[in-house]
């Protein structure tokens, strides 16, 4: 990592408790949003919540089980109506088991190009154009595509999120081959977003160039880190980042759980480790 490039990291750092985000004003504001970003290692889980309805984008490694546990308690879910599972890799389902043993579930999505391996009650597989609505939140799967690629992690579920003029890009393991295909298609399905959720724990083989300058995100996040010394944040991947004009670069190994709320519309980052 380039000096210019760490200087702009640790200036993020100064900046995370602060409000980030103004939303245009409207007489009707609509009920309070959040997303936790789970430091769980190498591997992803995050919780979204809105009007009510709680989602869930993956569960994690096997061995970040407290982790996950204490999120769900902070975050006081009970239920938990949506569980996507953007591929199967044991970083992103390893506690799978343990969500659907202590909570009510009501739809699991999955991966339309992707092989799980067992069967799942109430589930949708999704390709690109699906649309998920919790309230004022919307999810438009912008990968697979009908046709799968070789890599599992090709196959994975990318979501574009958006909340009241607030948009995230979910990228989950997708690599260079996907967000080609992705870049390609951004006329019919949009690719920027204000945050963008880095492919694959930030490695070298995702967050390409072509990619990043279709998504255009001021703010990055990276889930990595743990044991497995490969899943974390490529020099190359934060130079991209960089480069590309994002100001705000938070990875989960560095700066813990990472949560974004919004409210009185109003958006703020904060960390917690």
């Amino acid at each position: 990592m380039t000096a210019r490039c760490a200087a702009r990291l640790t200036r993020n750092l100064l900046f995370i408790l602060l409000i980030l985000f103004a939303l245009p004003a409207d007489a009707d504001d609509p009920a309070s949003f959040y997303a936790e970003f789970v430091n769980v290692g190498a591997g992803d889980c995050m919780l979204m919540g809105c009007d009510g309805y709680t989602v869930m984008v993956d569960t994690g490694p096997a061995t970040a089980l407290e982790k996950v546990s204490e999120a769900l308690y902070r975050n006081k879910v009970s239920l938990i109506d949506c569980l996507i599972l953007t591929h199967p890799h044991p970083d992103h389902t390893g506690n799978l088991d343990y969500i659907t043993d202590r909570y009510a579930v009501g739809t699991v999505i999955l991966s339309g190009t992707a092989d799980y391996g067992t069967e799942f009650k109430n589930a949708r597989k999704m390709y690109r154009g699906d649309t998920l609505v919790f309230g004022n939140l919307e999810m438009i799967a912008v990968w697979p595509d009908i046709t799968p690629l070789p890599l599992i992690n090709d196959r994975s579920l990318v979501f574009s999120v958006s909340y009241d003029g607030f948009t995230m890009l979910l990228a989950a393991d997708a690599e260079a081959d996907a967000e080609a295909v992705m870049v390609a298609g951004r006329h019919s399905i949009p690719l920027k977003a204000d945050l963008l959720k880095a492919g694959h724990h930030g490695m070298e083989t995702s967050t390409t160039w072509p990619f990043l300058q279709a998504v255009q995100p001021e703010y990055a996040i990276i889930s990595c880190g743990g044991q497995d010394k490969t899943a974390t944040l490529s020099p190359v991947t934060a130079e991209n980042l960089t480069d590309a004009g994002t100001s705000v670069i938070l990875s989960t190994s560095e700066n813990g759980n990472i949560r974004i709320e919004i409210e009185n519309r109003r958006l703020t980052i904060s960390t917690q480790k």
